[in-house]
């Protein structure tokens, strides 16, 4: 397994500590269950279920793939649980896998390890635009909406496919940056001002409490 130097841009350098700092506070096999916010409600959980029709999501995935993945492309990959379990599958070949993160990244190399899967992974903590070559396969999983231009890097991701190759996004659909319209940012004040002041926690925005 080999990671890549981290780039020296401060905000590359404060993206990456927030990330470690997330990681270092969940167990590996916590970090991506048991989710307290909407993701986690059965409602949402069981609609999932149903549009993979019962699958797990990479065997969906993979079930779509014309052949063997030989290079694969994971952006902003976390722990990496999906692209190893792509790999463990057999699904794909090889996959290079970026994040800004190093916790997150040695949590995901710990992963490969356990699997027996290190000699068919790379590490780079970097972002995706540092990838050379091509791929028959690039996974945005829970990342593109952390991208700061999401056109620049679909394009980007684009122009790295190899012909015939795809891109697989299992992403956050809404407003931007969580940019709600008013509508709905003043529901959610409304809730909130309605709970007893000991059940509130501190919600700023900008410099002004709510």
């Amino acid at each position: 397994v080999t990671i890549d130097g981290a780039s020296e841009d401060a905000s590359f350098g404060r993206t990456a500590a927030y990330w470690d700092d997330f990681s270092a506070r969940h167990s590996e096999s916590g970090l991506n269950t048991n989710r307290s916010e909407w993701q986690g409600h059965p409602a949402n959980l069981l609609r999932r279920s149903r549009s993979l029709k019962g699958s797990a999501d990479y065997q969906w995935l993979s079930s779509k793939f014309p052949h063997r993945i030989e290079r694969a492309l994971g952006a902003g990959c976390g722990v990496a649980d999906f692209e190893l379990r792509l790999l463990e599958s057999g699904a794909v070949e090889h996959f290079d896998l970026f994040d800004v993160s190093a916790g997150s990244l040695e949590i995901a190399r710990r992963g490969a390890e356990r699997l027996g899967l290190s000699d068919r992974v790379t590490f780079h903590q970097n972002d995706m635009f540092s990838a050379t070559g091509s791929y028959g396969l690039v996974t945005f999983i829970g990342s593109l909406h952390h991208a700061l231009d999401v056109p620049e890097a679909v394009r980007f991701a684009h122009d790295v496919l190899e012909p015939g190759g795809l891109l697989y996004g299992d992403e956050y659909i809404g407003p931007r940056r969580f940019d709600y319209p008013p509508e709905h940012s003043e529901l959610a004040k409304s809730l909130y001002r309605s709970l007893a002041p000991e059940l509130r926690s501190p919600w700023q925005i900008g410099r002004a409490h709510v």
